[in-house]
């Protein structure tokens, strides 16, 4: 999707307020444009989250063999990095 939808208002408390504030002129960005981002990482980031899931549980629907585990072992490893760092607050 493109092109700007309509806008909205949404209220944040003091402290979060501040803290975009200050971040989006470290940035050199609009408080808005730093909003949108930040809400397109975390539905991008949620959306991943969601597939990764949904594979494991498809996996553990139907079992990979010796074979297969084998070869796709470290795959694992790499989405658990992944997933840890979705957590973690970003730091400007």
């Amino acid at each position: 999707m493109t092109g700007i939808a309509p806008s909205t208002v949404t209220a944040l408390s003091v402290q979060i307020f501040s803290e975009v504030d200050s971040v989006a002129r470290k940035r050199r960005s609009s408080r808005s444009a730093f909003i949108r981002e930040s809400v397109a990482q975390t539905l991008a980031a949620l959306r991943m989250r969601n597939l990764v899931e949904a594979e494991r549980r498809a996996y553990r629907q139907h079992p990979q063999s010796v074979d297969e585990r084998a070869a796709f072992r470290g795959l694992s490893a790499a989405q658990d990095r992944v997933l840890a760092g979705l957590g973690k607050k970003d730091r400007w």
